[in-house]
């Protein structure tokens, strides 16, 4: 593995804040930055996004390390304090943590909804019906997770941690940053929606825009220019 890392002449990185794993092996003038993209299938323009009721979406692998048991924990507050929401999580289970899952969601009831793993149509029509992505990850390989590019494509607002490649893609202008493990400060935005539906409005449309930077065609092109550079 050694001698095959030693003799690479480019690399290619996510976003800025992920060149540190690559220049033990590549010098960092020939490390170069391609973000990511949201399949083109995502994009619709006769989107009419509603926030007349707080939606929430999570769409990832579920273990603990991605954030999900405090999205869950949090929903567990919001339901005391009886405030109104609808949620669907999606992703795949992880047999250790399976448990737990089926013990919040029974807690959680009729409001909360498991949707499996989720592709094609399914994953569109979750990413529309949504309006607030949550995705509080501190996993120890993230990168760039494509399911915020594929949330802000389809103008959902995200809430989500600075981890790993995470701020190269987001900012305060699309997203609600909150502390790692911290279900507390995620219930505090959910909070805020019905009192500042504005603030939602405005990131969902500027992640709308955002998105138009994370396309498969750049994705392709900054790729080709790469190799031949």
């Amino acid at each position: 593995m050694w001698f095959i890392l030693s003799n690479i002449d480019k690399g290619i990185v996510l976003s800025s804040s992920l060149i540190r794993n690559l220049t033990p092996f590549v010098d960092v003038s020939s490390i170069h930055v391609v973000f990511n993209f949201a399949e083109d299938g995502l994009r619709n323009p006769r989107l009419n996004k509603s926030f007349e009721l707080l939606k929430i979406i999570y769409l990832g692998n579920l273990i603990p390390e991605k954030g999900v048991f405090d999205l869950l924990s949090a929903l567990l507050v919001l339901k005391k304090k009886g405030v109104v929401f609808r949620a669907k999580i999606a992703g795949e289970i992880d047999l250790s943590s399976k448990s737990k899952f089926e013990s919040f969601l029974l807690e959680l009831g009729d409001g909360v909804e498991y949707q499996g793993v989720v592709r094609g149509s399914k994953k569109r029509n979750l990413l529309e019906w949504g309006n607030v992505f949550v995705f509080p990850t501190y996993y120890p390989q993230e990168g760039q997770p494509i399911a915020i590019l594929e949330a802000m494509t389809t103008g959902n607002v995200v809430v989500t941690t600075r981890h790993a490649g995470i701020p190269d893609i987001v900012t305060e202008k699309n997203a609600f940053f909150v502390d790692k493990k911290c279900p507390d400060q995620i219930d505090a935005v959910f909070a805020r929606f019905y009192k500042d539906r504005l603030s939602f409005i405005e990131k969902s449309a500027n992640n709308i825009v955002k998105s138009a930077e994370f396309t498969e065609d750049k994705f392709v092109s900054n790729i080709i220019h790469v190799i031949n550079a």
